[in-house]
This record gives C-alpha cells, structure tokens and sequence, in this order.
C-alpha cells in the first residue's frame, strides 16, 4: 500500500519529484485533495499533462500544480488569495527549483481569472478548479473562463466541488464532462472544453 500524506503536508505522487512531500501551513478554507484522488485525475491527464500550460485555481497547498510540473507539464500560474499559502508556494518552488516555470499570484476575486487569463501569452491546456465549498464560486469560474478567450482549442477542466452540486447545469454549451467520480461527500470531474464545437 502506497503511504498517505500526514496532515500539514502533501506527497508528489509521480514524475521527477516522485514521493517528494511538502509541508503547508494551516490555512482558512483550506481542503486538500487526497492522494487517491489526485492520482484518479492524473491518469485521466496523462495523455495530455506532458508540454501542458497550466491553470490551479484557488492553488491552496499546490499539490496539483507542483505534481503537474513533476510530470512533465511546461508552465503553471498558481492562483492563491492567501499570502500565507503563496508564500508557502514560493517556497516549495524554491525547494524544487522550478521558479522558472511557476507563476504564484495573489489575488482575492475570482473575477480576476478572465484579466490574467487574457495577459497570459500562451494558450492555456488544463486548468485546475478546486474552489472553496459552498463558496458558489465555480459558476462564476467557469463563465469568466470560457470569457477570456485564453484556453486551447482542446482544453482540459478538473473541477472538485461537493456532490450534491449540480455541476452540469453551470457549464458553458462547449464544455463536456469526460469522466467523473466520487469520493466520500466530494464529486470530481474532468471536463473537455472544445472551441467551435457547438
């Protein structure tokens, strides 16, 4: 059996950094993603995390960026309201000398996601969104994500949310959900988001 992460700390999973394990501070809001589930969401990526700009929205402790990056994607804009936890993601980037291929911002509006999305220069491919629950904010998301014209033309969304949320009815008419599961009281999906398809 493979070893859980403890609390206050998150285990690479694959990639360069295999079994590498970061610690994160306490944090309001804060829910991490369970190994098990992570590993689920980077099997349905494998065929197309290699290369892959990235998006982790509400990037908490960073687990997903950081495993995105050991398993070989090229860039990942890390998107935090907490100074705390940004601070806490320079540091591992630091740790893992990836500075250069990491962006941590700090920002508190969800509505900031169509203005970074529309000064990032490359096409982003997968984008993370693991809000707060019963924060509402995944409709919202969305809307400003399919707004900002940033992603590829095949573009990739996890999306993490309680699972009584109805998340169908929030998507955009070009967004479909590819594969989806549960864990306990949370649902998770993977959405392919396809320009020109509707």
């Amino acid at each position: 059996m493979k070893p859980s992460s403890k609390k206050g700390e998150f285990r690479i999973i694959s990639g360069r950094w295999h079994g590498r394990r970061l610690h994160f501070p306490d944090a309001d809001d804060l829910r991490p993603t369970t190994d098990r589930t992570r590993e689920t969401v980077f099997n349905w990526l494998a065929p197309v995390i290699r290369d892959a700009v990235c998006l982790d929205l509400f990037a908490g402790t960073g687990a997903f960026g950081f495993e995105a990056l050991s398993r070989g994607a090229k860039h990942v804009v890390m998107i935090e309201k907490q100074p705390l936890l940004t601070t806490a993601l320079k540091t591992h980037a630091a740790v893992l000398q990836c500075e250069d291929q990491v962006s941590i911002l700090t920002e508190k509006s969800p509505q900031c996601i169509a203005k970074y999305c529309s000064q990032w220069p490359s096409p982003i491919d997968v984008v993370f969104l693991d809000p707060p629950f019963r924060a509402n904010l995944i409709p919202d998301c969305c809307r400003a994500l399919e707004a900002s014209l940033s992603l590829n033309q095949t573009a990739y969304i996890y999306i993490e949310t309680e699972k009584t949320f109805a998340l169908e009815v929030h998507l955009p008419p070009n967004w479909q959900i590819i594969r989806q599961d549960r864990a306990g009281q949370v649902a998770y999906y993977l959405v392919l988001a396809e320009k020109g398809s509707v």
